[in-house]
């Protein structure tokens, strides 16, 4: 398995590949208790988040105002049955 991440670091080098830039949109309402899990397992992946939440009343929204990778965005449902 060495010998072949090796000859992909080399391949990489010489075509000038880069790693994949990873944006994550996703929605949330009332996910205090998943965040950090949720966190913990896309941190090393994602770049950037795009979180819309609809309109968490528990700590949500101020836990992902403290994440330095997330963009909080507000999220409404229109109409609706």
């Amino acid at each position: 398995m060495l010998g072949l991440r090796a000859r992909l670091r080399r391949v990489r080098e010489q075509f000038h590949v880069r790693d994949p830039v990873i944006h994550l949109y996703c929605l949330c309402w009332n996910e205090e208790r998943m965040l950090p899990f949720f966190f913990r397992h896309y941190d090393d992946l994602v770049a950037r988040y795009f979180v819309f939440d609809n309109g968490s009343t528990d700590r949500s929204i101020g836990m992902l105002k403290q994440h330095p990778k997330v963009t909080l965005g507000e999220f409404r449902a229109v109409g609706g049955r």
